[in-house]
C-alpha cells in the first residue's frame, strides 16, 4: 500500500500539480456553468515557526508553474510577522463564486511584481476560455505590460509613477461630489440567479463608463 501510493505521489508530481490542478478547474467550470468574464490574481503570505536551512537558488525561472521545491525565507510579511520565514500563496479567483481557479506556491521573498505578469501568462496558456484579467498595482510594470500585452487586463496605476501622480494633483476636489449612502436596489435579471446592483454602484458606473454588479448571496 505504501508503495503504491509513494508511486502516485511521485506521477502527480512529475505530471504537474498546477496542470492537474487546471485540468480539475476547467471541469468545475463546465459542470456549474461558473461566469469566467473576469479573473482575480492576488498573492498571501504564511508564517512559519522552525529554522529551515534551504539555501536559495539566484536563478532565474522562466517557466513560473515549473514544479519546484519552494524556499522557506523571510519577505515582505503580509500577515505582520517579518520575524518569521514564510511562503507565498498566488492565487487566481472567478469574480463568480470566487472559485479558484490557479493555485501556486512560492518562494518566501518572491516579489509580487517579479512573477504576476509570468503568473497571468502561463494561466492564459493552460485556458480555453476568455477572462479579463483583475490585479493590484504590482502588475503594472514595464516587463509585465510587455508580458501581458496580448491579454485583457484591469489594474490600477501606482502612485511612485511620476505621471500619476501629476493627473491626481490636477484633479479639482471642489467640482467633486460626495456619494450618497445606498438608498435604492435595482434588480438585474442575469444568466444564474439574481443579480443586484445599487444606487451608489449605478453612480460609479456612470462615471468610470463600466457597469458594476452586486451578486446576491
Amino acid at each position: 500500500m505504501t508503495i503504491k501510493l509513494e508511486e502516485s505521489w511521485n506521477n502527480l508530481y512529475k505530471y504537474g500539480l498546477n496542470n492537474l490542478f487546471i485540468e480539475i478547474v476547467l471541469s468545475v467550470i463546465k459542470k456549474f456553468k461558473i461566469d469566467t468574464k473576469y479573473s482575480h490574481l492576488d498573492a498571501t503570505s504564511f508564517h512559519l515557526h522552525g529554522e529551515y536551512k534551504s539555501e536559495i537558488n539566484q536563478e532565474s525561472q522562466e517557466e513560473i508553474t515549473r514544479e519546484r521545491p519552494i524556499f522557506i525565507t523571510k519577505g515582505y510579511s503580509r500577515d505582520h510577522r517579518p520575524d518569521l520565514k514564510q511562503c507565498v500563496l498566488d492565487l487566481i479567483t472567478s469574480s463568480d463564486g470566487d472559485i479558484p481557479l490557479l493555485m501556486r506556491a512560492g518562494d518566501g521573498n518572491e516579489a509580487d511584481k517579479a512573477v504576476f505578469g509570468k503568473i497571468l501568462t502561463e494561466f492564459k496558456k493552460q485556458i480555453v476560455f476568455d477572462s479579463i484579467m483583475v490585479c493590484d498595482s504590482a502588475l503594472y510594470s514595464q516587463e509585465n505590460l510587455k508580458l501581458i500585452e496580448h491579454l485583457k487586463w484591469i489594474s490600477r496605476v501606482p502612485m511612485t509613477i511620476k505621471k500619476a501622480q501629476e493627473l491626481v494633483q490636477s484633479v479639482n476636489t471642489l467640482e467633486m461630489k460626495e456619494i450618497e449612502e445606498i438608498e435604492e436596489i435595482e434588480e438585474i435579471e442575469g444568466n444564474r440567479g439574481d443579480r443586484y446592483r445599487t444606487k451608489r454602484e449605478k453612480d460609479i458606473s456612470k462615471f468610470k463608463g463600466i457597469q458594476v454588479e452586486r451578486r446576491n448571496s
